[in-house]
């Protein structure tokens, strides 16, 4: 049991959502490249991200081994964040499905949920490997 979890996360680990694909970039060599496939199709949870006036998460739907809609599930609202965020969230969510990864640039005057959204992207995004890698390893679970 151990051994097939220490396995399975060293699989998660060299995995990276890069451009439409994932990429094996565990070793040195030439980079072997993991068409997405529907096997990645659903909604994939990022995790709560803290930022001072909240947290921040995301989800994620894939289809085709693409990302086609995200969507802010917290956000921090209130006088000031309000403002903020119903600009930001907006920019940020066409950007990721734009260039289809989590490397956002910063929204201007929204740092903090600029990078926190980002992170809970990836995480999301990482779930999306992790379950690409299991079908293609031919675990289930």
């Amino acid at each position: 049991m151990a051994a097939s979890v220490a396995a399975t996360g060293a699989v998660a680990v060299g995995l990276a959502y890069t451009e439409g694909a994932f990429v094996d970039n565990e070793d040195d060599s030439a980079a072997a490249i993991v068409t997405p496939s529907s096997s990645t199709d659903g909604v994939y949870m990022g995790t709560a991200e803290y930022t001072e006036w909240g947290d921040v998460q995301v989800e994620v739907a894939m289809s085709g081994g693409e990302i086609v809609d995200v969507v802010a599930v917290q956000i921090p609202a209130g006088r000031k964040s309000s403002s903020i965020n119903d600009r930001a969230e907006p920019m940020l969510e066409a950007q990721a499905i734009e260039i289809q990864a989590a490397d956002l640039d910063i929204v201007s005057g929204a740092t903090y949920t600029s990078i926190t959204y980002a992170d809970s992207l990836q995480a999301a995004l990482d779930q999306a490997a992790l379950a690409e890698s299991r079908s293609i390893g031919g675990a289930t679970s």
